[in-house]
C-alpha cells in the first residue's frame, strides 16, 4: 500500500531457513546492515538464537554465511564480463580452409573427375564453334552432307552430358560437404564443457548454423561452379583469339594484368567488410532470442518493450551498415572492370580492322564474336572469384566450431564405447548407502579463471532431514546444489 515494492526487500542468506521456520522479510537497507555486522565477525542473528540446537539451521546458517561471504568478494572485485568477445580472421582465405573444403567433397577421384568434366565440356563448347566456322566455308554441295549433321549433334550431345553432369556432380560434393561440416561442427558443439554456453550466446551458435552454413548450401556451390567454368571460357577464348591474331594475345596479357591488379585491390576490403558482416549479425540474432524468451518480463516493465526495440534497431543498423558496405565495394569493382573490358574490346576491334588483310573473314567474325563475350566474361570471372572468398568465410567460421576442444570425458571415446560404459553397474562399495551428505570446506569455481563461488561451505546433512537454504540472488544457492 505504501508503494514498496519486491526489489526493496532481501532475503539475508545468514537467516535460519528450516521446515519448521523460515528467515525474516526485512528492507535492504536494513539487510546491508546486517551483512556488515556479519563481515565484522559478530553474528547478531546467531547470538539471538544461540540456544537454537536444530541441526537443520545450523546447516543452512553456514550454507548462507559461505554464500553471503562469497558475494561480498564478488562485489570488492567487481562484475566480470562472462560473454566473451567473437574472435573474427584477418588476412585472406587460407588454403587450409579451401582444402578442409574440398576434403569433404568424398573421395580424390570424385572431385579430380568434376575438373575433368568441366575441361572436357569448354573443349567441347570451342570444338563446336571451330566446325561450324568450317562448315559454312565449305560448297553448298557439300555442307548438306549428312555426315556434318551427325558430327554436330554428336558435338552437341557430348557438351550437354559434359556440362550437365559436371555441375551436377559438383553440387552434390558441395551438399556433401555442407552436410559433414554442420555434421562435424553440431558434434563438437555437443562435447565442448558448459563454460562455453555460459561464454557464446545463443545467437552466435545460431548465425554459425543458419546464415553461415546457409551460404555453403546456397550460394557457394553455383558461384564456384559458375566461376570454374568462365575461368575455362576465359581460357578457351584467350587461345581462339591469339591462335587467329597472336598480336591481340598482348592486349590479353595487359588486360589480365589489369583484372588481377583490380581484384586484389578489392579483395582485402571486400573480405574483411563481409566477416564484420557476419559478425554484426550475431547480435541481432542474440537479441531476438532474448526477447522472445524474456517476452512477460519485457512487457511488465514500464518502458521495457521501446528499450528492447531500440536496441534491437541498434543492432540492426550495425549489421545494415557493415552488409551495404559489402555491396558498395561489389559495385566499385564492377564498374572498374566494366571500363577495363570496354577499352579492351575497342582495342580488339581496332587490330582485326588493321589486319584485315592477313585474316579471313571467317577468322575475324569468329575472333570478333569470342571478344564480345570476354565484355562480361572478364567482369563476372573476376567478381565471381572474389565471390568465392567472401562465401568460404562461412566455411571459415564453421571450421572454428570444429575445433573446439572436447570435454575431458569426451576425449577418445565413441558413442559406442561411452554407450557401454554408462550401462555398467557402479564397483561394490562405491554407491552410497545412506543419505547423509557432508560439506568440509567446499569450494566451487565455474571456470579456471573466475573467482569461486562458493567459499569455505561446511554442513552436515543427516538421512531424513529436510533442509531449506534461503538466500538473496547471488548468494550461491543453485551453486549449493551444483556442488
Amino acid at each position: 500500500d505504501q508503494g514498496v515494492g519486491v526489489d526493496d526487500f532481501a532475503f539475508n542468506p545468514g537467516d535460519h531457513a528450516t521446515a519448521d521456520s523460515a528467515g525474516p522479510l526485512r528492507p535492504i537497507e536494513e539487510a546491508d546492515e546486517k551483512d556488515e555486522d556479519e563481515e565484522n565477525g559478530g553474528n547478531t542473528h546467531d547470538a539471538e538464537h544461540g540456544g537454537n540446537n536444530d541441526k537443520d539451521s545450523g546447516a543452512a546458517a553456514e550454507i548462507g554465511n559461505a554464500g553471503n561471504n562469497n558475494n561480498t568478494a564478488n562485489t570488492a572485485k567487481g562484475s566480470a564480463k562472462i560473454i566473451e568477445a567473437e574472435k573474427r580472421q584477418k588476412g585472406k582465405v587460407t588454403y587450409h580452409t579451401y582444402a578442409a573444403y574440398f576434403s569433404r567433397f568424398g573421395l580424390p577421384l570424385f572431385t579430380v573427375g568434376i575438373f575433368v568434366m568441366m575441361f572436357a565440356a569448354q573443349a567441347n563448347q570451342i570444338l563446336i564453334d571451330w566446325f561450324i566456322s568450317r562448315w559454312v566455308t565449305l560448297g553448298e554441295d557439300r555442307q548438306d552432307d549428312q555426315g556434318y549433321y551427325l558430327i554436330y549433334a554428336g558435338l552437341v550431345a557430348s557438351f550437354i552430358v559434359f556440362s550437365f553432369g559436371s555441375a551436377l556432380l559438383f553440387v552434390r560434393g558441395a551438399v556433401h560437404a555442407s552436410r559433414r561440416l554442420h555434421d562435424t561442427a553440431f558434434g563438437s558443439i555437443l562435447d565442448v564443457p558448459m563454460r562455453f554456453f555460459d561464454t557464446q550466446p545463443l545467437g552466435r551458435i545460431l548465425n554459425r548454423f543458419s546464415k553461415d552454413l546457409g551460404s555453403l548450401d546456397d550460394l557457394l556451390p553455383p558461384t564456384f561452379v559458375d566461376f570454374l567454368q568462365l575461368l575455362l571460357v576465359f581460357f578457351g577464348v584467350c587461345g581462339v583469339v591469339i591462335a587467329y591474331n597472336p598480336w591481340l594475345g598482348l592486349m590479353v596479357a595487359v588486360l589480365s594484368i589489369c583484372m588481377y591488379k583490380t581484384r586484389n585491390y578489392y579483395l582485402p576490403c571486400a573480405r574483411e567488410v563481409k566477416r564484420i558482416e557476419s559478425t554484426e549479425r550475431s547480435p541481432v540474432y542474440a537479441h531476438l532470442s532474448t526477447t522472445l524468451s524474456g517476452l512477460p518480463v519485457i512487457r511488465s516493465l514500464p518502458g521495457g518493450a521501446e528499450k528492447f526495440q531500440s536496441m534491437f534497431e541498434l543492432y540492426q543498423d550495425a549489421h545494415s551498415r557493415a552488409y551495404l558496405t559489402f555491396i558498395g565495394t561489389s559495385r566499385w569493382l564492377g564498374t572498374r572492370l566494366d571500363v577495363a573490358t570496354t577499352v579492351f574490346t575497342a582495342g580488339t576491334i581496332v587490330g582485326i580492322i588493321l589486319l584485315r588483310n592477313s585474316m579471313s573473314p571467317t577468322a575475324a567474325g569468329l575472333s570478333l564474336v569470342y571478344i564480345l563475350q570476354l565484355t562480361d566474361l572478364f567482369q563476372w570471372c573476376a567478381r565471381q572469384s572474389a565471390e568465392i572468398e567472401n562465401q568460404l568465410t562461412g566455411c571459415e567460421r564453421l571450421l572454428e566450431y570444429v575445433a573446439l576442444p572436447a570435454e575431458q570425458s569426451f576425449v577418445g571415446c565413441d558413442e559406442k564405447s561411452c554407450a557401454v560404459h554408462m550401462k555398467q553397474p557402479p564397483a561394490a562399495g562405491s554407491w552410497p548407502t545412506t543419505g547423509s551428505v557432508r560439506f568440509e570446506n567446499v569450494e566451487l569455481r565455474y571456470a579456471k579463471d573466475t573467482e569461486p563461488t562458493l567459499r569455505g561451505v561446511n554442513c552436515m546433512i543427516h538421512g531424513g532431514e529436510r533442509i531449506g537454504v534461503v538466500g538473496r540472488t547471488g548468494a550461491g544457492k543453485s551453486s549449493l546444489i551444483a556442488a
